[in-house]
């Protein structure tokens, strides 16, 4: 028998394992970076859990100075990026 997981099957059970182990999840996210070694280091991956952030947490408005922008001040616009 041969069983392949992708990444996300991967990723989608370490979170389960760890939640199975007593940590706490709710409210919280979990990311998962994965790394692949050469010879006797093989595969690893490193978990961070971190607070859920809503949409409004994770965007921040910055509006543009008179001087960043080639119009002028009615023309200013806010940004919104990721953080």
């Amino acid at each position: 028998m041969k069983i392949i997981l992708t990444e996300v099957d991967i990723k989608a059970a370490l979170t389960e394992s760890i939640s199975q182990q007593g940590f706490n999840l709710t409210g919280k996210r979990v990311e998962v970076s994965m790394t692949a070694g050469r010879g006797t280091n093989g595969h690893t991956a490193q978990l961070e859990i971190l607070p859920e952030e809503t949409a409004e947490e994770s965007e921040e408005i910055v509006p543009l100075s008179a001087d960043e922008n080639t119009g002028t001040e009615e023309d200013q616009q806010a940004i919104a990026f990721d953080e």
